[in-house]
């Protein structure tokens, strides 16, 4: 029996794992496959730390022994320190055996380096934003390291914080987000809901006193009723100018909040030009403007000579004391605002875009923008960068500082209030050194009680790292066939058993979410497929804990590699399980021979059959069913049991086989490999034929005999050869002995 650690009750930065003694038997291993399992909750948080010497360089060569950690003050006992590199390449990950899942990545998630691009649309000039997207569209492209994940959203006083591409090693997706910034007139959105897809995968890829002598009112009367209007005004305007600026603040401590849902340390690369620091801190008594007015100081209440004046004189209601001193109100909120980012292991490293003002723009300076940046960073603990067109430069200073993560691993006790906050210390025993880490955890809460935008990232969180693994157990299936579209058609068919899905849903009601990607190897968008579903449990119940859901979409392909990724979550309990597969797929024709994993056909009944919708932005493509034979169609399992002396039906799918348009001879060699590699002989008796399918295609039909296998898991390898040419192809599938 397995322990498995399930990742998918995480929020970003540490886990909550739910240890579970699972039967999932190796191919051959005689433990039957009943799928009972029993659950013990553990909490595993995981912190990445980085240290860096006098010299700004990662120190190397910490141990355990090194670390100190303190929960709320007090001492924990690590489970285990991990080293990670994320300088070194990304490993390429081979293709997984047949029935196996995908390896899991290199970098645990935890320690990932993350990038959010934030423009901020208030406080910015159009010819700022302009010239800063040069910048960030050349990091995203050519500086952004193989490793890290980047993700793109906006700020505004008027529509506060928005998220238009999710974290993603997609490069085209993100440099069309910072194209655009998501104005309206300048893009499409795509639908998807998980914000992989900032337009559609397709277009991205193709491109983003009174007087003395009249008796009247004296110039002296005049100038202080002036004076004391146009004061009023200010304090008006200022407390407008005021509200807006802590309305952006509040905006900006909602992306720190949100943050916690993504796994590793996130940078927030944050364009603007900053709001007038004197709102939230006080103008100094010290400073006078300009040259030009320092004969006026004296008539300016806000100034130090005219409170001063205004002091003497006992007209003390002329002095703004949130002008001279700042608001309380609006200086805690900006210091709770950036206490968000610390707690969710993130830094804001803010970029002065102020000096790429065009000459002779309009829109007005904000005075003291600078330093309200510079306090941005500094209290987090990220950088100050002040030009946005050498973003290069500056960020490779922070990359390879934080190139080297230390990952230290505990397990805290008696977590009983989901949402509260947890203070966190780490301190280094050599002396001299820079450590940066998180400020503390909170305590998980109920996935209900997630924020939309929360869930998207926990979503996007499993999707684009981790195990493939779950609360969820899935059974998926995926291949390439040829299609009456211009691209081959990928069916994916996947399996959700029902007792698994249902575990802890007592409602009525219920809702499942479903969500493929396809990537290339550069990680790149290239197709998705996203169905959410409302059940009703009163009707649905009893038939889907018999079975469960079988739900089928459609992806379609260039021919190459690609990585698919698939989540599936409860949305009441928030339980999720993650799929992965590897695939290939074939020119056709044109291409090798290939042949597509046997396909075990089996009946429908019990299972809830889903067919996704295609998305509305999609390009309208003619599809059709493509597990049929001779005009007779099957339904694919993806994982059968089969049973000892019962005949199961078996489809073979051959591409690019024989020359000319003329179908090649074919032999079928059936083969079952167990757990320890090797491979037995199986008899398979033909049933049916066809050499007339699209693409060229061949199609047999076999009846498969199994005798003799001990219970647990296996594969069936299929070889095809052209027994004219005596070119060949092979592929497998699992299976499971009851």
């Amino acid at each position: 029996m397995e322990i498995l650690a399930s990742p998918l009750r995480r929020r970003a930065g540490f886990a909550v794992a739910t240890l579970a003694v699972l039967a999932n038997p190796a191919w051959g291993q005689s433990t039957p496959s009943s799928g009972v399992r029993e659950t013990a909750a553990a909490i595993v948080v995981e912190i990445p730390v980085t240290v860096a010497g006098k010299d700004g360089r990662p120190v190397t060569g910490l141990t355990a022994a090194d670390f100190e950690l303190f929960d709320e003050g007090k001492k924990q006992s690590l489970s285990g320190v991990d080293v990670i590199d994320l300088s070194r390449p990304a490993a390429a990950v081979a293709p997984a055996a047949a029935g196996t899942v995908s390896a899991a990545p290199a970098i645990p998630p935890s320690a990932r380096r993350l990038w959010l691009l934030v423009f901020d649309l208030s406080y910015a000039s159009a010819s700022g934003l302009t010239r800063a997207r040069e910048g960030a569209r050349d990091f995203v492209t050519r500086s952004m390291k193989e490793n890290d994940l980047a993700a793109v959203g906006t700020l505004s006083v008027d529509t506060g914080w928005r998220l238009l591409v999710n974290f993603t090693r997609d490069r085209r997706q993100l440099a069309a987000a910072v194209d655009t910034l998501g104005i309206p007139s300048l893009v499409h959105p795509s639908p998807d809901p998980l914000v992989f897809a900032f337009s559609d995968p397709r277009a991205a890829e193709a491109g983003v006193g009174e007087s003395p002598n009249t008796g009247g009112i004296g110039a002296g009367a005049f100038q202080d009723a002036m004076r004391d209007a146009q004061a009023l005004r200010r304090k008006s305007n200022d407390e407008l100018l005021r509200g807006r600026a802590a309305k952006q603040v509040a905006s900006l401590a909602g992306i720190g909040r949100v943050l916690d849902s993504v796994r590793g340390r996130k940078h927030v690369l944050f364009f603007s030009e900053g709001f007038e620091s004197r709102l939230l801190n006080g103008t100094s008594l010290a400073q006078v403007h300009d040259g030009s007015s320092t004969g006026l100081s004296s008539l300016d209440s806000t100034t130090a000579a005219g409170a001063g004046d205004a002091s003497v004189s006992g007209e003390i209601w002329k002095i703004d004391n949130d002008a001279r001193f700042g608001s309380t109100a609006s200086r805690d909120l900006l210091s709770t605002a950036l206490a968000q980012f610390s707690r969710s292991d993130s830094v804001i490293d803010a970029v002065d875009i102020g000096g790429l003002r065009a000459d002779g723009d309009s829109a007005p300076r904000n005075e003291g923008g600078t330093d309200t940046l510079f306090t941005m960073a500094a209290d987090t603990g990220g950088d100050f960068v002040r030009n946005a067109n050498q973003l290069s430069g500056e960020l490779e200073k922070v990359v390879d500082r934080t190139s080297l993560v230390y990952l230290l691993v505990y397990s805290p006790k008696g977590l009983s209030k989901p949402g509260a906050f947890h203070a966190l210390k780490v301190t280094v025993k050599t002396p001299g050194v820079k450590v940066a880490a998180r400020s503390g955890y909170y305590e998980p809460r109920p996935y209900r009680a997630l924020s939309r935008l929360e869930q998207v990232l926990s979503a996007g969180d499993l999707l684009s790292g981790g195990e493939a693994s779950g609360a969820i157990d899935l059974r998926l299936t995926a291949a390439a066939f040829a299609s009456p579209s211009d691209l081959p058609q990928v069916p994916v068919v996947l399996e959700v058993p029902g007792p698994s899905l249902l575990a802890g849903d007592t409602g009525e009601k219920s809702g499942v979410q479903i969500y493929a990607y396809a990537n290339d190897p550069k990680g790149n968008l290239v197709d998705y497929v996203a169905s959410e579903l409302s059940l009703d449990l009163a009707k649905v119940r009893p038939a889907l804990e018999a079975s469960g859901i079988k739900f089928y979409g459609t992806l379609y392909l260039p021919p190459g590699d690609y990585g698919l990724r698939v989540l599936v979550r409860n949305a009441s309990t928030g339980r999720a399980g993650v799929a992965s597969e590897r695939l290939t797929v074939p020119a056709i024709p044109g291409g090798a021979p290939s042949v597509l994993p046997p396909f075990f056909s089996e009946s429908s009944a019990g299972w809830l059959m889903i067919r996704a919708t295609p998305r509305a932005e999609a390009p309208a493509r003619p599809a059709d069913y493509p597990f049929a034979l001779a005009g007779e169609s099957f339904i694919p399992s993806a994982l059968p049991r089969l049973s000892n002396d019962a005949d199961a039906r078996i489809a073979v799918v051959a591409y690019n086989f024989g020359a000319s348009g003329k179908p090649a001879p074919l032999a079928v060699d059936f083969r079952i490999v167990g757990a320890d590699g090797k491979e037995t002989p199986a008899a398979a008796r033909p049933e049916k034929s066809s050499d007339v399918e699209r693409g060229g295609g061949q199609k047999r039909l076999y009846s498969l005999h199994p005798s003799g296998l001990a219970p647990g898991r296996y594969a069936l390898k299929v070889v095809v050869t052209d027994t004219a040419t005596h070119s060949s192809a092979e592929s497998a599938s699992p299976f499971e002995i009851r």
